[in-house]
Parts: C-alpha cells; structure tokens; sequence
C-alpha cells in the first residue's frame, strides 16, 4: 500500500480488527520513507585481509565513523556482483568464514543510521591467492 501523500511519523500502528480463525500474524512489514538528520559519512578507506592458512576466511577492517549506526559488507565473486551480505553493529572489524577457496572475491562497506545509509564507493579485491 502507498500513501497518496507524504506523512511525517515516528510511529505507526497497526490494528487487527478481525481475523476468521483468531490467530493474527503479520510478516513482511516493511516502511519506506526520507528521514531527517545528515547522512554518515562513506566508508572508502577499509582493510582485506585474506587469511593465507584458512583460505575460506577473510577478516574486513575500517575506522569508525561517529554516529553510524551499523554497516552492510557486501561481497562476491565480481565488483558489479556483491549479493552476500554482512551486517555489523557497533564494531569495525568482521570476519568472513564462507568464502570458496579458489574464488578472489570482491567486498564493499555501505554505513547507516536510524533514517539513511550511505552506499561505499569502494571495491577492494580479497584475492584468492
């Protein structure tokens, strides 16, 4: 459902005012929208290291930025490709364990607060060597 016009809202609410057999669930609730507040700044400055003992591991580093909330790393097998994901909160560092042994993989670092994120620019390769 799309509203017809913008709303500003911290809150919503959803009502249940019948259901045949009782039992109410809701799955999938999803709420788009523009928050306030300034964007986080883009994380282009990160670190890959490929552990050379445990080819299937890779360890991701970057600095801090204020006011981030959390990270999405994102990752594949080609820069244009990265569907695996990553989320982290409140830390800098991850450690990826599900990499293919004989795959260079390619990983990017988008930042997010409560209302926006910030898609990373940035595409380092992991090698696979």
């Amino acid at each position: 459902m799309q509203l017809e016009k913008p709303v500003s809202a911290r809150y919503i609410r959803l009502t249940n005012y019948k259901v045949a057999d009782g039992k109410f669930a809701v799955s999938g609730l999803r709420i788009f929208g523009e928050g306030n507040g300034d964007l986080p700044q883009a994380i282009n400055h990160f670190k890959v290291t490929r552990n050379q003992e445990a080819k299937r591991s890779v360890k991701l580093e970057w600095e801090k930025v204020p006011g981030v909330v959390g990270y999405n790393i994102r990752y594949g097998v080609h820069p244009d490709k990265l569907y695996l994901n990553y989320q982290v909160y409140g830390e800098s560092e991850v450690l990826i364990k599900s990499l293919n042994v004989l795959e260079d993989y390619y990983s990017m670092i988008d930042a997010f607060i409560e209302n926006a994120f910030v898609k990373g620019e940035k595409v380092i390769s992991s090698g696979s060597k």
